[in-house]
C-alpha cells in the first residue's frame, strides 16, 4: 500500500487483502497516536495552572476529539465488517465461477465424444446430422453460460469495487477530517498553554527583580548600620581607655605615699566660743552648673542630662565663728563618658596629698584634728 492512505484495488475480487489489513493498521496506529497527543496535552493543560473558564473550555475540546475519535474507531470497524462480507461474496462468486467452468469442461468433453462419434458413423446421415445439431446446441449453450458466467462475474467484481472504493474514500474522508481537526484543536491547546506559561514565567521573572531590589537596598542599609557601629564602637574604645588611663594615674597619684589605713575618729576639740569674734561673711553663691556639652553617641545620657550638684558645706561649718568660711568648691566638670572629668579628680587628689604633706596629719581648717578621716563625710565638693 502506497503512503498516501488509499486502498488499492484488483482487477477481480474488488481489493487486496494485505493492502486492506495494512490500511486498519494504519488507522488504528493514527488512533492510538491521536490519543497518546491528546492525553498529553490533557496532561499539560493540568499542569499549566489555567483558571476554571480555559481549563473547561479545553476540556470540552478533548471530549469532542475523543468522540470524533471514537467515531473513526466505529468506522474503522464497519469498514472491516463491509471488507469481510466482500471477501465472503467474492469467494462464493468464485466458487460458482469454478462450477460454471467444470460444466464448461464437462461439455467441451461430450463435444469431442459427439465429434468422434460423428465420424465413427459416417455413413449414417441422419445420426451425423443429428450428432451435428448436438454438437452446435451444446456449442451454443456453452458459449451462452460461459457469458453468463463472465458477465455475472464482472457485475460481480464491478459492485465489488463500487462498493470498496465507496467505503474507503469515506474512510479516508473522516479520518481526513478528523484528524486535521485534532490537530488543529491540540495545536491551538499548546499554544495557549504555552502563552499562558510564558505569562506566569514573566510574572515570576518581575516578582524576583523587585525581591532583589528589596534585598538590594536591605544591603546597602545593613552596610551603613555597620559601618556607624563599627564608627560608634572605635569611638567608645577610645574613651574607655582614656578612662582606664585617668584611672589608672589617679590611682597612683594617690598610692604615691603608701595606701593609707583607715582609722576610726576620736572626739574633736572644739574651740571656745569668744564673744568679741566678728561674724563669718555671708558664703559667696553657688557656682551655675557648667552646661553640659552636645551629647556624642557614645555619651552618656543620663550623666550629661544632671547639673552639676551645689557645693556642700565643709566638715567645720560648726566652727565658723572661729574662722571664716571658705569659698565653695569649684563644681566638677562633666564629660560625655560618666558626668565629670576625671582630670579634676587627678588635679583634686595632688591637691589633698600636698596639703596633707603641708600639714602632716591635719587640714588648715581644725588644726586640732588628730588625724581620722570619716570616709562617709567626705565629698567631691571638699577636695580642693
Amino acid at each position: 500500500m502506497d503512503g498516501t492512505g488509499f486502498l488499492k484495488t484488483v482487477n477481480f475480487g474488488g481489493f487486496d487483502k494485505k493492502d486492506v489489513l495494512a490500511y486498519v493498521d494504519q488507522l488504528n496506529t493514527k488512533i492510538y497516536t491521536l490519543e497518546n497527543e491528546l492525553e498529553e496535552k490533557k496532561a499539560l493543560l493540568e499542569n499549566s495552572g489555567g483558571n476554571m473558564e480555559d481549563k473547561e473550555k479545553y476540556e470540552q475540546l478533548l471530549a469532542s476529539d475523543k468522540a470524533k475519535i471514537t467515531e473513526l474507531q466505529t468506522s474503522n470497524d464497519s469498514l472491516k465488517n463491509q471488507l469481510k462480507n466482500c471477501e465472503d461474496e467474492s469467494a462464493e462468486k468464485d466458487k460458482e465461477i469454478e462450477e460454471l467452468k467444470k460444466k464448461l469442461a464437462d461439455m467441451e468433453n461430450e463435444l469431442v465424444e459427439a465429434k468422434n462419434k460423428a465420424a465413427a458413423a459416417s455413413s449414417a446421415e441422419n445420426s451425423a446430422m443429428e450428432l451435428t445439431n448436438v454438437f452446435v446446441e451444446a456449442q451454443r449453450t456453452a458459449s451462452t453460460i460461459v457469458t453468463q458466467a463472465k458477465e455475472n462475474a464482472r457485475k460481480m467484481d464491478e459492485d465489488a469495487k463500487k462498493l470498496a472504493n465507496q467505503v474507503v474514500d469515506d474512510a479516508n474522508s473522516k479520518a481526513s477530517t478528523i484528524v486535521k481537526s485534532a490537530d488543529e484543536k491540540a495545536s491551538k491547546i499548546l499554544t495557549d498553554a504555552e502563552d499562558r506559561s510564558a505569562e506566569m514565567r514573566t510574572a515570576a521573572d518581575n516578582m524576583k527583580a523587585v525581591v532583589l531590589s528589596e534585598i538590594a537596598d536591605i544591603e546597602s542599609n545593613v552596610t551603613q548600620l555597620k559601618g556607624i557601629l563599627d564608627s560608634l564602637t572605635k569611638d567608645s574604645l577610645a574613651k574607655v581607655n582614656e578612662t582606664a588611663d585617668l584611672l589608672t594615674k589617679t590611682q597612683d597619684t594617690l598610692k604615691k605615699n603608701g595606701i593609707p589605713q583607715f582609722t576610726a575618729p576620736k572626739s574633736v576639740k572644739t574651740a571656745a566660743p569668744v564673744n568679741n569674734a566678728k561674724p563669718a561673711p555671708a558664703p559667696a553663691p553657688a557656682a551655675k552648673p557648667a552646661p553640659a556639652p552636645a551629647p556624642t553617641p557614645a555619651a552618656n545620657n543620663n550623666a550629661a542630662a544632671k547639673p552639676a550638684p551645689a557645693p556642700a558645706p565643709t566638715p567645720a561649718a560648726n566652727t565658723a565663728a572661729a574662722k571664716p568660711a571658705s569659698a565653695p568648691k569649684p563644681t566638677p566638670k562633666l564629660n560625655n563618658n560618666f558626668g565629670f572629668d576625671l582630670s579634676e579628680i587627678e588635679k583634686m587628689a595632688k591637691a589633698i596629698e600636698a596639703d596633707a604633706s603641708k600639714h602632716n596629719k591635719g587640714t588648715p581648717v581644725n588644726d586640732d584634728y588628730d588625724g581620722t578621716v570619716d570616709a562617709k563625710k567626705i565629698k567631691l565638693s571638699d577636695m580642693g
